[in-house]
């Protein structure tokens, strides 16, 4: 693999830490939000918008 080709697969992010199904979420969808963005908060989530 080319040098560009690594580090394009360098940025690649797992989004497999946590699964989305009814099981796992709140019915309260305002609570489920700030689920997210706590947990993103925490992880310092560079994806975040400014």
């Amino acid at each position: 693999m080319s040098n560009t080709a690594n580090s394009i697969a360098d940025l690649r992010k797992s989004y497999e830490r946590a699964e989305l199904s009814e099981e796992a979420s709140h019915a309260d969808p305002l609570r489920q939000f700030g689920q997210w963005l706590d947990e993103a908060i925490a992880g310092q989530s560079p994806s975040r918008t400014r």
